[in-house]
């Protein structure tokens, strides 16, 4: 299936990029190993797709979690990334929040790409 035929690609008919919320399990896999855990080190979620890019807030202390998500190299055609700083909620170690500057990427397909998500359903 086509990305512009994914219910998870963002875009329109009118563009041929566009983000795409599940591609990043399919760019750096490990990333699904991921978790966090609670302060009795129960987990409590693992990382999962389709990811919002604005949720990295959430995992940014995470020092695997952040080395894989910087180090995803761009290696597929019709996959490409755009970055982008904007002030939004950040969270300190202990979960205390503040406006602060966030560094998003948000990961783009091609409308013709094909990235073969739909197997995984």
């Amino acid at each position: 299936m086509k990305c512009s035929e994914c219910m998870f690609w963002q875009g329109n008919k009118y563009g041929d990029w566009a983000d795409c919320y599940r591609v990043i399990g399919k760019l750096e896999p490990d990333l699904l190993c991921c978790y966090k855990t609670n302060e009795w080190g129960t987990i409590e979620r693992f990382f999962d797709v389709p990811f919002d890019p604005h949720e990295v807030k959430y995992w940014i202390h995470d020092p695997l979690w952040h080395k894989l998500y910087l180090g995803i190299k761009i290696d597929r055609l019709g996959v490409r990334v755009v970055e982008e700083i904007r002030d939004d909620i950040v969270y300190d170690q202990k979960n205390g929040e503040r406006v602060g500057r966030l560094k998003l990427r948000y990961f783009q397909t091609h409308r013709d790409h094909v990235c073969g998500e739909e197997d995984d359903e």
